[in-house]
């Protein structure tokens, strides 16, 4: 059985850039996955996790 062909769609789930970071060094830039680390120049970066927000009142 064919696999369906993927759409443009399927594609727009994920942004292009998102907030990676490395583990290895604990920074974050703006790019894709498939960036290396700036800092340390490794290739294992992962997705941010999204930032905690305190609500002072």
């Amino acid at each position: 059985m064919a696999l369906p062909r993927r759409t443009g769609k399927v594609r727009r789930l994920r942004p292009a850039k998102l907030t990676v970071a490395c583990p290895h060094c604990d920074v974050t830039w703006r790019g894709t996955l498939r960036d290396a680390c700036w800092h340390c120049g490794r290739r294992e970066t992962i997705e941010a996790p999204p930032a905690q927000v305190k609500v002072v009142s």
